[in-house]
């Protein structure tokens, strides 16, 4: 149950701008004639990585609720010249 003022509601209220202008942004890249790779993680935490992450290219991944910002970093030094990841959008998380 959202309670107009609850901390959630404000939340959900104050993260709506941010999902707008993140389609507009993915808009515009997926539109670019570069080559592009739009990484979606979800609640980023200060862990250290484990290399031991779930993704999946152009998909949603179900129940990827969280991941370090040590494991973003893991996924992306380990794909920037992954063919495989080029114009594509991939979730990454635990």
């Amino acid at each position: 149950m959202r309670v107009l003022g609850s901390s959630n509601y404000i939340r959900c209220a104050s993260f709506k701008p941010y999902m707008l202008s993140a389609g507009v942004m993915e808009k515009i890249i997926k539109e670019s004639n570069i080559n592009w790779t739009i990484i979606r993680p979800p609640k980023l935490l200060d862990s250290p990585a484990t290399g031991n992450y779930r993704t999946t290219v152009d998909g949603f991944l179900n129940n990827g609720l969280k991941i370090s910002r040590a494991d973003v970093a893991h996924f992306i030094v380990h794909n920037l010249v992954n063919e495989a990841v080029i114009k594509k959008t991939v979730e990454v998380a635990y």
